[in-house]
């Protein structure tokens, strides 16, 4: 699989990710939903993310760098 499709199917499954952990939970999310939701074979999932675990850990990881980046940035405002 290529960088650029690696890239693609890591966009598409992490956007279904969050959506279905959000409206069912992650217990109840499977790999195969979530390829179903993401509009890619499962095979191209699994080749991208280790498991359903990593997904989740990466969509936190995203999140509490958003969290910093905008800390900081409202942080930096009030110091000037």
């Amino acid at each position: 699989m290529s960088r650029q499709s690696s890239q693609i199917v890591r966009s598409k499954v992490l956007r279904a990710a969050a959506k279905m952990f959000m409206e069912s939970g992650y217990e109840k999310t499977s790999i195969a939903k979530m390829a179903d939701a993401a509009q890619v074979n499962r095979g191209s999932l699994c080749f991208v993310f280790k498991d359903k675990e990593s997904i989740l850990c990466e969509l936190v990881s995203h999140v509490l760098e958003m969290q910093f980046d905008l800390a900081t940035e409202l942080l930096g405002d009030r110091a000037s």
